[in-house]
């Protein structure tokens, strides 16, 4: 479904992003790599190919994952998604136990780096996501209501 909104977008990608993700890509086949203890020039070699050709296999993948993002981003601030103070909180938890680190920690980790916003703007892609599947099954939560915070119970601060 979510690919079906994605072809169907008239979206522009930009090719410096194209660019970029083809990089990341790139660097994460890199790790996995050396994770296994290949080298890079060992990979090309057991693939038969050049660093440019590898590059450019990689492109379709980070054009459509580029394009997909531009369009959650779209959704998102035509819809005024943004993600809850909990959500976020949550998600830093989450980091937090996978890191085996404190939360505030990851907190301030994120911040210096600006990791923060990068994790906002996934979460707030999730909402799209979410808000587009709710759409298609005929979901009658408004955008509004999505977008706030849980109510609390009565007599709760």
């Amino acid at each position: 479904m979510l690919q079906a909104v994605v072809d169907a977008s008239q979206v522009e990608v930009p090719e410096s992003l194209v660019h970029a993700e083809v990089h990341s890509l790139l660097e994460d086949l890199e790790e996995e790599l050396r994770r296994r203890g290949l080298s890079w020039d060992r990979y090309l070699q057991l693939v038969g190919k050049s660093a440019e050709q590898v590059h450019e296999e990689f492109r379709p993948q980070a054009e459509s994952r580029v394009r997909t993002r531009l369009v959650l981003d779209a959704v998102a601030e035509a819809e005024g998604l943004q993600p809850s103070e909990e959500e976020v909180a949550q998600a830093v938890q989450n980091l937090a136990e996978d890191s085996g680190r404190s939360p505030e920690e990851v907190r301030e980790l994120l911040e210096r780096t600006g990791g923060m916003e990068r994790l906002r703007a996934s979460l707030r892609r999730r909402r799209a996501v979410a808000y587009l599947v709710e759409r298609a099954s005929g979901g009658a939560v408004t955008v509004r209501e999505r977008s706030r915070p849980e109510s609390r119970e009565e007599g709760e601060p």
